[in-house]
């Protein structure tokens, strides 16, 4: 037996996660951190019964989580943004009355969200001062990986990046840090991962998506 809920801020939840989720566009965190530290700006926290503390804290944390997002694109150091997924959806549904509200501030930004089926195939494999990337090439039952962002911390003593693959590829691994005993062997440790299958429509679908959505770009994160 289900149970109405009548309370506005359930009903206002679901709208928002509703709205979000059937965009069709994936939207860079960092894009929505900059556009709700604005908000908390001008936001007004007299009268709804608001807490006047836990607003000030949640906006405390936006700045920090920005801060520390900068402070790593300086360094070249790959950060993963999912860990502040919580704190922007905390944030947007007390900022925000619905979905197509937030995307007014987001656009002027002048970020240009992509769609969400282009991003499907490429995932972040590992890495951790520099990313790893693998995207899947369906047409032809391949996986690419890359490197875009290659970091100098990668080759610091401190650095996790030289033992990030146990098997030596001569276009995957960086030069271990100086004065670390344990060496990368060439040796197979394992077996491979699933080999990536080959759709034979899935060229005409990528066309069709390029020609409805001409001039999207850049890396988006929820």
């Amino acid at each position: 037996m289900s149970i109405k809920n009548e309370a506005p801020s359930e009903l206002k939840k679901a709208k928002f996660f509703w709205d979000a989720f059937y965009y069709g566009f994936v939207i860079s965190i960092e894009v929505v951190l900059l556009a709700v530290k604005e908000r908390f700006l001008s936001f007004n926290v007299s009268g709804g019964g608001i807490d006047v503390g836990a607003v000030e804290e949640l906006s405390a944390r936006v700045s920090h989580a920005l801060k520390v997002i900068e402070a790593h694109t300086a360094e070249n150091n790959a950060i993963s943004l999912k860990e502040y997924s919580g704190l922007v959806w905390d944030s947007v549904l007390l900022l925000y009355d619905g979905f197509y509200q937030l995307l007014k501030d987001v656009e002027r930004y002048r970020y240009a969200p992509r769609v969400v089926s282009s991003l499907w195939s490429t995932y972040r494999a590992g890495g951790s001062e520099s990313a790893h990337y693998v995207e899947e090439d369906y047409v032809n039952g391949v996986g690419r990986w890359s490197c875009p962002c290659p970091s100098p911390l990668s080759q610091m003593r401190h650095s996790n990046d030289g033992f990030g693959r146990p098997t030596l590829y001569p276009c995957c691994n960086f030069p271990p840090p100086r004065r670390k005993g344990h060496q990368l062997s060439p040796r197979r440790v394992g077996l491979p991962p699933p080999v990536v299958p080959m759709l034979a429509d899935h060229k005409d679908v990528s066309l069709r998506l390029s020609a409805i959505s001409p001039g999207l770009g850049r890396d988006g994160e929820a």
